[in-house]
């Protein structure tokens, strides 16, 4: 390696470094952007969740329907 991308390198680890240290500080910016990118995916995933509980709650409701009308034909 040369002397040349030795420091390219050592200036891509500081300025990376200096990103990530941005990115800790509660009130700086990348800080809340980060923020807000987590809480959208949040979000999303909590409605992805909710979706999937309220299709298996249905389809749960559907089986006892199911379940009650085969039993009552069984009688």
């Amino acid at each position: 390696m040369s002397k040349k991308n030795i420091e390219e390198l050592k200036e891509e680890i500081k300025n990376k470094a200096e990103v990530d240290l941005k990115v800790v500080n509660e009130n700086s910016k990348e800080y809340k952007e980060d923020q807000k990118e987590a809480d959208v995916l949040g979000k999303k995933i909590n409605q992805e969740l909710d979706r999937e509980a309220k299709a298996e709650a249905a389809m749960e409701k559907e089986f006892a329907k199911e379940l009650e009308a085969d039993m009552k034909a069984r009688k």
